[in-house]
């Protein structure tokens, strides 16, 4: 379904978020695992989630670890989130993430 018409399945409230962050996915390489650092720029943030976009391919159901800036102390929070859903745009892809507990 197009996102212009996703029913808002949201409960918290949203609020804009941009920032550049990174994050973390894990690649099978030659019968290797590595753990691959990409770069993205936050959108909008609620206590649930995040929504962001990135140049990388992202896929509906990876578990990527976010590192989230905290300007105030300039340091990075590592957060675990699932992606629900992504739109491919032009020159990059825009998705919403699920924070895990």
């Amino acid at each position: 379904m197009p996102l212009e018409y996703r029913i808002e399945k949201r409960i918290k409230e949203r609020k804009k978020f941009n920032k550049s962050l990174s994050f973390e996915t894990i690649e099978k390489e030659e019968n290797k695992i590595k753990h691959v650092k990409k770069k993205a720029i936050s959108l909008d943030i609620s206590e649930d989630g995040l929504g962001m976009r990135a140049e990388s391919i992202l896929s509906e159901g990876w578990v990527l670890k976010l590192f989230l800036p905290v300007p105030e102390v300039e340091i990075s929070i590592p957060v675990f989130a699932e992606v629900m859903w992504v739109k491919e745009e032009i020159g990059y892809f825009r998705a919403g993430l699920r924070f895990l507990q």
